[in-house]
């Protein structure tokens, strides 16, 4: 999972830009005002609002190796897109009854899952990546994806979305995006959406929340307590586009995860991860193996 993302991709505002990105267009080319409106911030909030407008989401799908319609960036469509965490999602999902896509984006992981008849749950808070996540399940027929409009926090409430597609965060300043280019959006608890109708379900949940890792899982005690057999696969950032320097939870997330019996995997390479790993990363503020893809699970893997 990109570290820019808050899920799988760019925003539809910014796809229209991007040469990767197969069959977008923009009925009002905004995108000629760019290089001026971008020296005021105020005025560039704006203009990425007014270009959101009049983006009409008129995007072209294609036929991914995955067997889905899929509008996105090429290397979604054409099956190069992420592949370590793919591979492991593809694998992992052939044991697995619900999908929980964290993050969702404009709906990658969650079509993957779908396409596999997975049962699957996508939490996407971001206007413009919801537009292309419905698009992206419509075009396939599917109906019976949950979608939950939200950001996931430690308790229900309202909460600053800032930036837009690749950067999107609720963490002020991640990945230097202004505090001006922010939008308020209603925040659910995990629990709350997991409640006890698929705790006893086997239940794969990727986390890709760009710096809200802990917050998400502040509201997900129950969950993690209480899930009878769940996989994990986390963005843990340790440095990368904290706006402070090291992520102020790093180490928490990993306790939170160990306290409930669960253990620590690197994606790639495989790799047990133990305290005393984390305690060295954190003083040398640097990882001397594998990166921020991290695998939570009471079993081997």
């Amino acid at each position: 999972m990109s570290v820019t993302r808050y899920a799988a991709s760019a925003s539809a505002s910014e796809m229209t830009e991007d040469p990767s990105f197969h069959g977008s267009r923009t009925p009002l080319n905004l995108n000629i005002l760019k290089p001026y409106v971008e020296r005021m911030p105020r005025v560039a909030a704006s203009y990425r609002a007014l270009r959101d407008i009049f983006d009409d989401g008129g995007f072209r799908p294609l036929r991914t190796p995955h067997g889905f319609e899929f509008s996105g960036y090429e290397s979604m469509q054409d099956g190069t897109f992420e592949p370590n965490e793919t591979a492991f999602i593809s694998k992992a999902l052939s044991s697995t009854d619900v999908f929980v896509d964290i993050g969702a984006n404009i709906g990658f992981y969650s079509c993957l899952a779908r396409s596999r008849s997975i049962h699957t749950v996508a939490i996407e808070p971001h206007p413009s990546n919801l537009r292309l996540l419905y698009s992206n399940l419509h075009v396939n027929g599917w109906k019976d994806v949950e979608i939950f409009p939200v950001g996931l926090g430690a308790a229900p409430g309202l909460v600053e979305l800032y930036g837009g597609g690749t950067a999107a965060s609720l963490v002020e300043g991640w990945a230097g995006v202004s505090a001006l280019q922010r939008i308020t959006v209603p925040l659910l608890t995990l629990d709350l959406i997991i409640g006890d109708r698929l705790l006893d379900q086997r239940m794969l949940i990727k986390l890709d929340v760009e710096g809200a890792e802990n917050e998400v899982l502040s509201g997900a005690s129950r969950t993690l307590a209480n899930a009878r057999e769940v996989i994990w696969l986390v963005e843990v950032c340790l440095t990368e586009h904290h706006p402070h320097g090291n992520n102020p939870h790093f180490a928490r997330i990993f306790e939170t995860f160990w306290s409930n019996g669960y253990h620590a995997w690197n994606l790639n390479p495989r790799r047990r991860i133990e305290r005393d790993d984390v305690q060295r990363w954190l003083e040398r503020r640097v990882r001397d193996f594998g990166s921020y893809n991290t695998i939570f699970a009471r079993s081997p893997i």
